[in-house]
Parts: C-alpha cells; sequence; structure tokens
C-alpha cells in the first residue's frame, strides 16, 4: 500500500451541544479513492467539514503528509489547510450563482502565484469539462443541475489539491448525470488525484472505491475494500437495498 495522505485519529466533534463525531478514525493513502457512506445524519458531512477545519475538534488529530512532510492541521484555518494540498467540493454546490462559469473556476485558484500553472490547470478543467468551455461567459446559475456540479468540481480542482474531498456529489442528478460524474471522478483520479468521498448512493461510491468506511450515528462501524463491503450482508440490506 502506498504511503498514508491523510491520518484522522480519534475526532471527537460537537456542534453546540450535540456530540457528533465520536472517536472517528480512517485514513486515506496516496492514490487511494476512499468513502464514507451511511444514512443520513451518520456524521459524513461533519467529518469533511472538521477535516477541512470548518469544524473545532474537542479531541483527536488530523494529519496529512506531502512527500517526507506530515503537518497537523488539526484545528488549522481552512485558507491554510487548502494550500497544504486538500480541497472540498461541498455538498450543495455553492456556486456563485451571479458570477460566470469563468469566474467561478478562477476563484478556486485564489492562493496561488504562479500564473502559468492555473493557466495549465484551467486548461485541464476545460478538457475534463468540455460544456464549461463552451459557456465559460455564461453566469453560473443558469447551468443545469449536472453542469453546476461539474463547475463546483472543477473549482475545487483549481486550488491543486493532492487530496479531493468531495461531498454528496450525486445529489439530486439525473442518473444518466450520475453516471457521468462518477466516470470524471475516476478520471481525475486516475490522473493523479486521490479522493475523500462522501456519497449517498452507496452503490455508486463502491463501484469506485478502494477502501469504504461506514459511519453509523457518529462512529465508524464497519470498514473494508470497496468488494468486501460490497459483499457484506449488512451493508447489502441497509445500503444497497439487497435483502
Amino acid at each position: 500500500m502506498e504511503a498514508k495522505l491523510l491520518d484522522v485519529k480519534n475526532l471527537n466533534v460537537s456542534i453546540g451541544k450535540t456530540h457528533i463525531l465520536k472517536d472517528v478514525s480512517f485514513s486515506v493513502s496516496k492514490g487511494e479513492v476512499v468513502a464514507l457512506i451511511g444514512a443520513n445524519g451518520a456524521g459524513k458531512t461533519t467529518t469533511l467539514e472538521s477535516v477541512m477545519g470548518f469544524n473545532k475538534t474537542q479531541s483527536g488529530s488530523v494529519l496529512f503528509h506531502k512527500g517526507e512532510q506530515e503537518t497537523d492541521i488539526t484545528n488549522m484555518a481552512t485558507e491554510k489547510i487548502v494550500s497544504c494540498g486538500l480541497s472540498l467540493c461541498p455538498e450543495g454546490r455553492q456556486i456563485f450563482a451571479s458570477l460566470s462559469v469563468h469566474e467561478n473556476i478562477v476563484i478556486g485558484s485564489y492562493l496561488r502565484k504562479n500564473n502559468a500553472e492555473v493557466k495549465r490547470d484551467q486548461d485541464y478543467v476545460f478538457s475534463l469539462f468540455p460544456i464549461l468551455y463552451k459557456r465559460q461567459n455564461q453566469k453560473a446559475g443558469s447551468l443545469s443541475g449536472g453542469e453546476q456540479m461539474m463547475l463546483a468540481v472543477g473549482r475545487s480542482l483549481m486550488s491543486k489539491p493532492t487530496l479531493l474531498l468531495l461531498d454528496e456529489p450525486s445529489l439530486g442528478l439525473a442518473p444518466l448525470m450520475v453516471e457521468k460524474i462518477f466516470s470524471l471522478l475516476q478520471q481525475i483520479h486516475k490522473d493523479g488525484t486521490s479522493i475523500l468521498l462522501v456519497e449517498q448512493n452507496a452503490a455508486k461510491a463502491l463501484d469506485i472505491a478502494d477502501r469504504v468506511y461506514v459511519l453509523e450515528v457518529g462512529r465508524v462501524a464497519m470498514s473494508g475494500t470497496g468488494t468486501e463491503m460490497k459483499n457484506n450482508k449488512e451493508v447489502q440490506k441497509a445500503y444497497l437495498g439487497i435483502v
């Protein structure tokens, strides 16, 4: 197995008075797609947001490895976490509807200084999503749901992440668009970006994940390879509709 990229150890997070994450531990190795699955309210989104510094961690640690260097990013400012090499594509896309497609993509590179590299990565995003190139001067709010999802992923890639975190990329999309988005995620992975995926559509997540963690009420209840989880009777019954 490749070296660890992200190592989350015994994470405890409360929002208000509610203890959401309870000793959550998982890891992502370089070159992996890792999926977190679970019912609504299991703590999946909170996990991603806590890794990205949006929520204060009471205890536990989040370590990120780049080459030989290990950085403790627990409770670090989100901007610094992004500059370390992590990027989150949030649930609900959260694009800037009144700005153009091109402006949304440029916003994703706001921490970067090398204009030539930014231009190269912009060309890469447009090669992945040709429809965005065609519509780059349109207002982002005029795009279809699927196109907005592509834009959100493209914007996340513009910070040049080593690890891309995705929160519910298939949410609200038609089945054909879900297929397209997951095919593009596989391409992004093949091009060298590791992925941490939260996905309600467990069947799609299990199809592309190297490893899977099942979250139940804020705890890791099970983990294994994508194949192991696909063949697990409890997972089949709870998340795949197989009785």
